[in-house]
């Protein structure tokens, strides 16, 4: 048996879909990969609000109400600028921002859509609170008297 020399230094292997507090999605690289996803398709995005559920459907047909998907370079996932949906749907990317490794693909037909394909749909979480540190709940005012002048 030979040794053989680990090369994919940096490279992601899980596939996530996340969502940023700067209002975009992230698509890892893997996830890309997975469903041969790349800068020639559209996102369309539908929302469930009820549910709080968001499906994103990729497609090569120049949908009408598709969004580019960035992919600055190969080796890297891409991101998908969604400001405006976030901002009409009023949802707030610093509670619900982070990643969601678990999305179901379903076909759009499920989700009321007459046409052929599949969605990937991740429900929305709220992140769970910062951890207080013990600085942080300390009361105690500042001691200058430690700080040589």
């Amino acid at each position: 048996m030979a040794f053989k020399v680990f090369t994919d230094i940096g490279s992601r292997s899980k596939e996530f879909i996340s969502i940023t507090e700067n209002k975009t999605f992230g698509l890892s690289r893997a996830f890309l990969d997975a469903h041969h996803i790349g800068t020639s398709h559209k996102a369309v995005i539908l929302y469930d609000s009820e549910t709080k559920r968001i499906a994103l459907h990729f497609s090569l047909l120049e949908p009408r109400h598709g969004v580019a998907i960035r992919i600055p370079d190969a080796r890297y996932g891409g991101t998908i600028v969604a400001k405006s949906f976030f901002d009409v749907e009023r949802i707030d990317t610093k509670i619900y921002g982070g990643r969601y490794d678990k999305y179901d693909k379903v076909p759009l037909r499920e989700l009321g859509v007459t046409n052929v394909g599949d969605a990937f749909v991740i429900t929305l979480r709220e992140r769970a609170p910062e951890p207080v540190t013990e600085e942080e709940d300390d009361d105690s005012s500042f001691d200058f008297s430690k700080i040589p002048f």
